[in-house]
């Protein structure tokens, strides 16, 4: 049934359910949001309001024109249906370039916490579609309860950034963008007053969330199971340095073709969630798992994983070192360490060709062309795997160098991505451009490197750089085998590249595995395990602002996918830093690494330290192996401990007050592992809580013991859904718990 709203200025429109509420203006803005009970309020100053949309025009002279809703009211209609209720608000407008007719759509099933938003565009111009930004949500201030807000967000692994709309008001004019912010998170991908990447990218997710822990927030997310480009973030207001904008960026599938039309592949959704960050990911997580990437299911369900990649509790990387990568130079390290620690152990191998890692001029091509560096290498490889050691191969799967043969011979010029002049759109310094990933030579190249490596060599797959978390460049090539202007050129061009390749290799050698950078969940299914080592970085700087590393990714796919590294490098180490960052890592469930270590290091006191904690975790994580690698990632338990300071040099705050024990929670099957790590140097004593309904368990019976470093008993408290539990941890030590969930009888 459908019910015309008249425009009346004094008249708000209101779509609500039995769990959300959104009120819009007759300008169709939204101007009030929140939950039915009125619980989580988002912090939006309605006299602040920008348009709704944009909508970004390119003419035939490459000129751009933004057309935005402005104060014309549209024509509204609000439809109510048996299952869910919807608003659509229809703009006709005549711009300087011509005509449109721009419908927004906004859905709210019944019982839902999320509303869906999707725009259609009638474009009678004589101009190109070039870019869409809908929704916006904007007037967003602070939350009014005291303490910081935070905007969660998936760059990369994932992090905190504390008081976002300040952070991305502030004067910014005397930053320097050198170039790299891009591939490196230093500032936003559309300039420097804002906190926005592209998907896929460096946003590893589709889904931010800006809120505060004491009350909830705003859940804002692209539900696209296409994977398509596109670019999201948190904006400047543009008005008195005091707001911010949620915006989603989408794109037609022909960024450059005239007089056409566009209609949203995919909903926006926004909604409301309560208290901490993880519970918008419990919203993600929903969506999330039923996509193709996630179909294979479960990492514990999955027999194409190797169980070498199963069973390895470390990593050893030599990144960024002047030794390089010279079997005589890193096969004692490794020696060392695997005896040391008594662990098993992979090779994530940079400079095995005889050059040191980013002077590669010949980029992707990796297979050693001298003789003496082509046997050493078989035959160290023969000692690594004597030792019950694996070894995974740096190859670049993103850049060529023009300056090779197999370039020139591929007309390589014509293989990577364009702008819209037709000139590179991406060259990583004097290394090579960036290539459009559905470019079939290269597909070929890389494809023909890494059986080589593995049939010559030895090698036991590769770790293919800059597939995964790293910026995607846009491609304007109309040759290629995409829409112009990219559309889904990444998702589906890096898609096809692995198929082929794990088809490939799999076949003649299923221990074959394939990692990438950092992590993306669109690659998941095709990619083994990931280097995602951003956990363990404590200099994080979104948008030139501080933030916290936290699980983000892993509170979404722990259980569905597998992950390892560490950006700390141990020669240069600071003690209590290092501590926290691997505790970190451990009570995360990721996979364990140790970088800038080298035979001899051992003698040092500052990296005997270092190992010392190593393998103290290492120790731990064996036993517990099958939680931390196969269990649902489930909220920290809220502990009572002391604080370390971490910044003495004063330059960081988020790192003056932190906990001296941090936690993680794993639920496999029946079970729920809890584990504890002290990375101070003093005695914790304290006590812990966990929330069965943070968990969402409920209606079972509970057993609990401890069971590391030793079995035993230990006295909790039941009091309702809340378990507590005194404790008492050495320095730096490792404590873990079992929760047994059982049936009521």
């Amino acid at each position: 049934m459908s019910n015309p709203i008249l425009k009346d200025v004094n008249k708000k429109i209101k779509l609500s359910n039995s769990k959300l509420c959104l009120e819009f203006s007759e300008f169709g803005n939204l101007i009030a949001f929140s939950d039915s009970a009125k619980q989580v309020c988002a912090p939006i100053a309605p006299d602040v309001l920008k348009g709704i949309f944009s909508i970004v025009l390119r003419d035939g002279n490459g000129e751009l024109h933004e057309i935005t809703s402005g104060m014309e009211p549209p024509e509204i209609k609000q439809i109510t249906f048996s299952d869910r209720q919807s608003l659509a608000m229809r703009w006709s407008l005549n711009t300087e370039v011509g005509k449109l007719q721009v419908l927004c759509k906004i859905t709210l099933p019944d019982n839902s916490q999320l509303s869906y938003w999707s725009i259609g565009v009638e474009n009678s111009t004589d101009a190109a579609i070039y870019e869409i930004h809908f929704p916006r949500i904007s007037g967003l201030t602070g939350y009014p309860q005291p303490g910081e807000n935070w905007l969660t967000a998936p760059l990369l692994m994932g992090c905190n950034i504390p008081e976002p709309v300040a952070a991305i008001n502030r004067d910014c004019s005397g930053q320097n963008d050198n170039g790299w912010a891009k591939e490196f998170g230093g500032l936003g991908i559309d300039g420097k007053n804002c906190i926005a990447y592209s998907y896929p990218g460096m946003w590893t997710m589709q889904f931010l969330a800006y809120g505060h822990p004491e009350s909830g927030g705003i859940y804002f997310g692209a539900h696209d199971s296409q994977a398509l480009y596109k670019k999201f973030g948190l904006y400047a207001g543009g008005d008195t340095g005091n707001h911010a904008a949620l915006v989603m960026k989408q794109y037609p599938e022909d960024r450059l073709a005239q007089g056409r039309n566009f209609y949203s592949f995919f909903e926006t959704a926004v909604g409301i969630y309560p208290g901490e960050w993880w519970n918008a990911s419990k919203i993600y997580r929903n969506w999330a798992v039923n996509q193709t990437w996630a179909k294979k299911g479960p990492v514990k369900d999955r027999s194409d994983i190797p169980e070498w990649i199963l069973n390895t509790d470390l990593w050893y990387w030599n990144h960024h070192y002047d030794q390089g990568g010279h079997p005589k130079i890193v096969i004692p390290a490794i020696e060392y360490l695997k005896k040391y620690l008594d662990a098993n152990l992979t090779f994530h191998w940079y400079g095995y060709n005889g050059e040191q890692f980013d002077t590669y001029w010949r980029y992707p091509e990796m297979v050693p062309d001298n003789p003496d560096i082509r046997e050493r290498l078989r035959t160290g490889i023969e000692e690594l795997h004597k030792m019950g050691v694996k070894c995974l191969p740096y190859i670049n799967s993103r850049l060529w160098n023009p300056e090779i043969k197999s370039f020139r011979d591929a007309d390589g010029m014509e293989q990577i991505s364009v702008d819209e002049n037709g000139n590179p759109s991406h060259t990583w310094g004097y290394i090579g451009h960036t290539v459009c990933p559905t470019s079939k030579p290269f597909h070929e190249l890389i494809t023909s490197q890494v059986e080589r490596l593995m049939k010559e060599f030895g090698m036991d797959g590769a770790y293919l750089d800059q597939l995964s978390g790293c910026y995607a460049a846009p491609c304007f090539n109309p040759g290629h085998d995409h829409g112009v202007g990219g559309h889904d050129h990444w998702h589906s061009g890096y898609r096809k590249l692995l198929k082929t390749l794990r088809a490939g290799t799999k076949s003649r050698n299923p221990d074959a595995a394939f990692s990438s950078e950092s992590t993306i969940e669109c690659f998941m299914d095709l990619l083994d395990i990931d280097l995602a080592r951003e956990l363990t970085n404590l200099n994080l700087t979104p948008g030139n602002t501080p933030a916290l590393p936290v699980p983000m990714f892993i509170s979404v796919y722990h259980d569905y996918h597998l992950t390892y590294g560490s950006v700390s490098k141990m020669v240069k180490a600071q003690p209590a830093k290092y501590r926290y960052a691997e505790s970190l890592c451990f009570t995360a469930g990721q996979q364990l690494m140790i970088g800038g270590f080298f035979k001899g290091d051992e003698r040092r006191e500052l990296v005997a330290s270092c190992l010392k904690f190593m393998k103290t975790l290492t120790n731990a994580r064996k036993p517990l192996r099958n939680w931390l690698n196969f269990g649902q990632w489930l909220p920290p338990v809220k502990t009572t401990c002391g604080k370390v300071n971490l910044d003495p040099e004063m330059l960081n705050p988020l790192l003056r007050e932190i906990p001296a024990v941090v936690s993680g929670c794993f639920r496999l099957n029946n079970q729920v592992l809890i584990v504890l790590v002290n990375h101070s140097e003093n005695t914790q004593t304290g006590d812990f809580s966990w929330d069965r309904g943070d968990a969402g368990i409920k209606g079972l019976q509970i057993e609990f013991r401890k069971i590391y470093p030793e079995a035993s008993t230990c006295e909790y408290q039941c009091n309702g859904s809340i378990l507590q539990v005194k404790y008492k941890m050495q320095p730096e030590s490792v404590s873990a718990y079992l929760i047994e969930l059982k049936e009521n009888v």
